[in-house]
């Protein structure tokens, strides 16, 4: 199942990018004006110029939509090069030290979670290169400076870890709530659109299962709603046993669809042995032993064009509408222009 479609995270980033590049790339322009006229301090200078370049450059790509995954780290990691580069050289006259703060942030915004944490211990790390030289000036204030930039450095780090490790969370409890079904947790109808979306092209076999259970509704009416719903959780785990999970979407009510990833005969098999399987098994409510069939239409996808999904369902539909007609419990299909029954 593609969960991009719905997960915008790379969105963000690009956004994060976009603004971040343009700042860094003002600020150091100011920076580098400051460094070459009138501290006089020219390599600094020049280097600082070079990054605003490249980070209008940068700019300029997250705009028309062209930026690539290396721009984020290349932009992230020449700007702390930089930081340390002035910290090592301008020592603590400038106060450039107080940008150090700024890589938690930065790493966690664009890297995410994991890479935030590993960015953020390396700098940290890379960070007591520079300042270690601050202790050779001697005195408690090189001291203080070091303590207290290392705690605010690690509180930063602390709120932008929980933060970014929350965010995570919640994007993850959405994405569910958006695309599985809560009672049986498969995939609901959202996420199939979002599988074959109208731009998504086939370019191998695939078929379509779609599945209702037979008379699902004395299940209901002898034995309760409840056992109704462990009737299709049980069915459930038995799709994803033998499909897996990013295969098995149910559609509502008693009816599922299963992608097949094989062509029409090989998924037309595939479609008499889960019918067999699901016959054969031992569906259980409370001290109830329910004997449980299903009916299949199938459909295969056509490949080398984009799909239109209801055209498949219809078609799909039209298939089980035969089999449920030819006594249930078989599966239907269309193979050059026959069909086939269990």
């Amino acid at each position: 199942m593609n969960r991009h479609s719905f997960d915008k995270t790379q969105e963000v980033r690009i956004k994060v990018l976009q603004g971040m590049s343009l700042i860094i790339a003002l600020v150091a322009l100011v920076v580098a004006y400051v460094n070459i006229f009138i501290s006089k301090v020219y390599i600094l200078g020049t280097i600082e110029v070079l990054l605003a370049v490249f980070c209008f450059y940068t700019y300029y790509k997250t705009c028309v939509s062209t930026s690539k995954v290396w721009h984020r780290w290349a932009v992230a990691y020449a700007y702390f090069f930089v930081v340390f580069l002035a910290v090592y050289i301008l020592k603590t006259d400038e106060g450039i030290t107080h940008w150090i703060c700024t890589f938690p942030i930065l790493a966690y915004l664009l890297f995410g979670k994991k890479h935030g944490l590993i960015s953020s211990f390396c700098l940290l790390f890379a960070s007591m290169i520079p300042l270690s030289s601050f202790l050779s000036l001697g005195g408690a204030n090189s001291l203080h400076l070091i303590l207290n930039l290392g705690l605010a450095y690690m509180t930063i780090w602390t709120v932008s870890h929980i933060y970014e490790a929350m965010r995570y969370s919640n994007q993850e409890t959405i994405l569910n709530l958006a695309l599985r079904d809560p009672l049986t947790k498969a995939f609901n109808r959202r996420a199939l659109q979002s599988r074959f979306s109208k731009q998504t092209v086939i370019d191998e076999p695939v078929c379509v299962a779609l599945i209702d259970i037979d008379f699902f509704k004395k299940v209901n009416d002898k034995y309760g709603h409840d056992a109704g719903d462990a009737v299709l959780t049980q069915l459930t785990d038995l799709f994803v046993e033998q499909f897996k999970e990013d295969n098995v979407f149910r559609m509502g009510g008693e009816e599922f669809v299963v992608v097949i990833n094989a062509d029409q005969q090989a998924a037309y098999d595939l479609a008499k042995c889960l019918i067999k399987t699901v016959e054969s098994h031992k569906f259980t409510y409370e001290k109830n032993c329910l004997k449980i069939t299903i009916s299949i239409g199938l459909e295969e996808l056509v490949t080398d064009s984009s799909v239109d999904l209801s055209k498949i369902l219809k078609a799909a539909d039209g298939y089980l509408y035969i089999a449920k007609n030819n006594g249930r419990n078989c599966a239907v299909c269309s193979i050059n222009n026959s069909i086939l029954g269990n």
